[in-house]
This record gives C-alpha cells, structure tokens and sequence, in this order.
C-alpha cells in the first residue's frame, strides 16, 4: 500500500493508523558538530513490536528523543497515532506524550524518595487518559500493584519501599510497570537490560512482551544486543533507515 504521508489520516493495510510514522527526518544536535541524524522513512504499526539495534553513539537514543517529542526535528514530520508532533507546541506535546507513550528510560529515572508503588502511579497525574484507563483514583493502585506483582515484586514487600532502597534490576520493574500503567498506545525502551545478565535479560523481556500484547500496545526497543531478535515481530538496523546527510541534500 502507498502511503501519502501529509494526508491528515494515514492507513495501514488492515486500514488502522500507524502507530509510529516518520518521513524526511533530520535533525543535528548543536552541540555536536559532526552528528546528524537523517531518517527517510519509519513507520510502526498497531501492536507491532520492533527491535531497534545499533551500536553506542550511533543516534539510537537521540531517535527515540524524537519519537517522544522531546527533541523536535530540523526538517521532516512524526506521527504518533496520526497526530503530528512537529505541528503542536511543546505544552501539547507534552500532555500527548503523557497520555498516549510509556517510556522506560536507560537509567530508569525513578523518583528516588518516593516509593515503589508512588513511582508507577506518578504519570497517571499528567496523563487523564491514561489515569482512566487504568481505573482512574479508585482503581489505579490496584492495577499497579497487579502490574508490579505480574513483573516479579510483590506489592506486599516492595509497594511502600523507597526507589533508592531497591536494586538496580528491581528498579528496572518499577519503570516496566510505570510504563506499562494506563495501556499507553506505544512503549518505549531505552537499552533498559543492559545491565542485567542474560538469564534475568531474557526473563524480563518475555514478561514485557506479555504485559504489551495484554495492553494492545506497540513496542519500540533500542539495543545493541542482536541476540534479542527473534522475540521481535521485527528487527531495525538504525543503519539501514538512515542515509547520509549528503544523499538527503
């Protein structure tokens, strides 16, 4: 199927709106002289989930900056869910990403005073929607602590125990659950088993692939760890959506 990417509403072949729709991407960070990032096209569809792999510094995590509407393009468009985070102002891309992304950060960026259960429950204060879906005030903590219980901390022990009194691969679940509360339209996961052995690595993502398909979100993963791939619909070699900056010239 072709797909015009400026209509107002574009279609997957089963006739759903992509998840993830990027087109003409390029972005440089001023920082950063010699980088530049530069995407022709990348598109997710509805409960997909995709591996992205490439190597440190390769500008995986600076795409990823850009899929949330942290960062926002020099040139090209992003779609999340037919909205186009390069035409709303940053306030608005902020409830949207609140309300429609879960994001598990590489390093995690728990709130270290407050407590397991504090942690998972705090997005739902920027995100209505997603505060809704999860049961609203009455039926949040319950769906957190289901959450928690389903990744491996029992809420008996870990929900009233402080983010800096827990280990790095308990910290890990905290993010998963925090991520995963509200059934968010897309995760997203910044290298976040990098720091685990294998046995645990594998672990962790099968129970995130499940709480995902129980959610109907699509999954978007960043690694450098090819070993991953065959518990992905399907792998992204960054370098094989990306093109020199003098070819998009």
């Amino acid at each position: 199927m072709k797909v015009a990417f400026g209509d107002s509403k574009v279609a997957t072949a089963d006739g759903a709106t992509p998840v993830v729709e990027a087109a003409g991407v390029r972005f440089k960070w001023r920082r950063q002289d010699a980088f530049e990032l530069n995407i022709p096209a990348f598109k997710i569809d509805p409960r997909e989930r995709v591996l992205m792999i490439g190597p440190s510094g390769s500008g995986k995590s600076t795409f990823l900056s850009l899929l949330c509407g942290i960062a926002v393009p020099d040139a090209g468009e992003i779609r999340i869910m037919g909205t186009s985070l390069t035409s709303i102002p940053g306030s608005q891309r902020d409830r949207f990403r609140a309300d429609h992304l879960g994001i598990i950060f590489q390093m995690f960026n728990l709130v270290p005073y407050l407590s397991c259960l504090e942690n998972v429950l705090l997005p739902l204060g920027f995100a209505p929607k997603r505060n809704e879906r999860a049961g609203g005030k009455a039926g949040a903590p319950a769906e957190a602590k289901r959450l928690l219980d389903r990744l491996g901390l029992d809420p008996a022990v870990f929900a009233d125990k402080p983010a800096s009194r827990m280990s790095v691969g308990q910290q890990q679940r905290v993010a998963a659950a925090r991520a995963l509360i509200g059934r968010p339209d897309l995760i997203i996961a910044d290298e976040p088993t990098s720091s685990l052995d294998r046995d645990t690595q594998l672990a962790f993502v099968g129970l995130l692939q499940e709480e995902v398909a129980a959610a109907g979100s699509a999954l978007l993963m960043v690694s450098h760890d090819v070993s991953l791939s065959p518990m992905f619909d399907r792998v992204v070699p960054l370098k094989d959506i990306t093109r020199p900056v003098a070819e998009a010239a």
